[in-house]
């Protein structure tokens, strides 16, 4: 627990030497979100007026049926999660009110009535060296009736929470430069490396090709807007078996780590990097929104972008590192692909699909 705090505090304590910290507070209530289960997404980037940090959670929407006639059980259930619900709204309420003392500009909002909640705090600081801090929350709440009746059948609400900071780096925007994704790859192999040594985990090159005036997209979701746009990805896939859970973990906090240090020690190089040390599981989609991203090395020159993503997909981990000139074209099989090349697909050794009887 305390190497996983250890890395998301760095989303929001990263400063250059003359920056300023993030409001301890702050961290605090950031760390309070995460231990009550609630999801805490903290990335960074660098892009227009200095390093930027975000760590907020994203629209929570709430939702509580009410039983006509409630079971013990249900009343024993329904009052532990008001209290915890009131316990979470008195320690932002506490976080706001103290923050409210400190800062340039702050706003406090609470309404309640049958039932009714509104709550909303805000709170902006700044300083000498330019640096600035932004906070928000918002918590709704209010009982609904059915269509069909004037009775109170559920309870509907939502939770928003945000954390952003921007540090300047002293760097001009016009200065800045492209990513550099060799030297980034470099910075983390030593990483990779533990990886590999996992007993069956292994590395594919990947090449993933999608030319101009290709029309046939089944292999894709969602890219209509992209059609007339050629694409060229290639890179490198790791594999490793879902039997390593604990060790991936591991070296996955670690992997987010390294990543970090880098774009730290390289405020001149745009970027994107997510600092979330949760591997995400398989979802319906394997369009590219399917390879949750770790780093994007970010360029404003047209030129390659680099991209660091991580999944646990078909019953094993993958990450992918690669270069991407032109549209980032995905395919949808992306966890069982060697290459796709204009709809011509190439199955990593033993990985093809079966085909149906009565098909050829």
């Amino acid at each position: 627990m305390k190497k996983i705090l250890t890395v998301m505090l760095l989303a929001v304590f990263t400063a250059t030497a003359q920056g300023q910290q993030a409001n301890p507070r702050l961290t605090q209530l950031d760390e309070y979100f995460r231990q009550h289960g609630y999801e805490i997404r903290s990335s960074q980037q660098n892009w227009g007026s200095g390093i930027q940090c975000h760590t907020g959670t994203s629209h929570i929407q709430l939702s509580e049926m009410v039983e006509e006639n409630p079971s013990p059980e249900y009343l024993s259930l329904a009052k532990k999660r008001e209290e915890e619900k009131q316990l979470l709204l008195d320690s932002v309420r506490i976080a706001f009110a103290k923050l409210g003392k400190e800062s340039k500009e702050s706003y406090m909002f609470e309404y309640h009535k049958d039932g009714i909640d509104s709550i909303k705090y805000s709170y902006r600081n700044s300083f000498p060296d330019k640096s600035q801090e932004i906070a928000s929350f918002e918590f709704n709440w209010a009982p609904c009736k059915s269509e069909d009746s004037d009775k109170i059948t559920y309870m509907d609400g939502e939770i928003m929470y945000s954390h952003f900071t921007v540090i300047p780096t002293g760097i001009a925007q016009e200065d800045m430069i492209t990513f550099d994704g060799e030297a980034f790859q470099a910075h983390i192999q030593p990483v990779m490396n533990k990886f590999m040594q996992l007993k069956g985990a292994k590395s594919y090159p990947v090449h993933w090709q999608h030319d101009e005036g290709f029309d046939n997209d089944d292999d894709f979701e969602g890219w209509d807007h992209y059609k007339k746009h050629a694409g060229i990805s290639t890179g490198t896939h790791y594999y490793i078996p879902s039997e390593h859970k604990g060790e991936v973990q591991t070296l996955f906090e670690e992997l987010i780590s390294v990543s970090h240090d880098y774009v730290n020690k390289h405020p001149e190089q745009f970027y994107w990097i997510v600092l979330d040390t949760t591997i995400q599981g398989s979802t319906s989609s394997h369009s590219i929104g399917g390879l949750p991203l770790i780093v994007k090395g970010e360029n404003n020159k047209g030129e390659d972008v680099y991209y660091l993503n991580c999944k646990f997909e078909d019953n094993a981990y993958h990450i992918f590192s690669y270069t991407v000139k032109g549209v980032g074209w995905i395919p949808r099989d992306w966890p069982i692909l060697k290459s796709w090349i204009n709809g011509e697909k190439v199955y990593l050794k033993g990985r093809a699909p079966k085909k149906e009887k009565g098909k050829k």
